[in-house]
C-alpha cells in the first residue's frame, strides 16, 4: 500500500469511527430518556438531494484551493454532486495546477505549483459542518 492509499484509508477509518461513536452516543441518550416523544423534536433544516446535479447553491457553499494547515489537497466544488437522492463527495488523486502559484512566494498557499489531491469541503450556509 503506498502513502496516498494509507492516507485515504486512515481518513475513511477516522470518519467511520466518528459516525459510529456519534450513533452510539445518540442511542445511549435515547435509551436513558424513554419518555421522549417525537412531538418534542422540531426539524429545523434538511436537504433531500433530490435532483441529479450539484448541491443546491442556496444551501451549500465550498472552500476552494489550498485552505488550511498546509494540507496537500486542493479543495474544489467539482468533487460534489447529488445522485439518486444521495450527496456524493469524492476525494481524488489528481494533479491540479495552482492558479495562485508564485514561484518566489513564502506563503504555502501560493508557493506550490501543483496539488496532488482534490477533496471537497462542503459548508452549509446556515450551519458549519466542520
Amino acid at each position: 500500500m503506498n502513502k496516498s492509499q494509507i492516507l485515504i484509508t486512515t481518513f475513511l477509518v477516522a470518519v467511520m469511527v466518528s459516525i459510529v461513536t456519534t450513533q452510539n452516543s445518540i442511542a445511549t441518550e435515547n435509551t436513558d430518556n424513554k419518555e421522549t416523544s417525537s412531538d418534542e423534536y422540531k426539524l429545523v433544516w434538511s436537504d433531500e438531494f433530490d435532483k441529479d446535479a450539484s448541491p443546491d447553491p442556496n444551501n451549500w457553499t465550498y472552500e476552494n484551493g489550498f485552505v488550511r494547515n498546509e494540507e496537500l489537497q486542493w479543495y474544489q466544488p467539482e468533487n460534489a454532486r447529488c445522485e439518486n437522492g444521495m450527496l456524493i463527495i469524492e476525494g481524488r488523486r489528481e494533479r491540479r495546477q495552482n492558479p495562485r502559484y508564485k514561484p518566489d512566494s513564502n506563503n504555502w498557499r501560493t508557493n506550490r505549483e501543483y496539488a496532488e489531491y482534490t477533496p471537497l469541503h462542503d459548508e452549509d450556509k446556515r450551519y458549519r459542518l466542520s
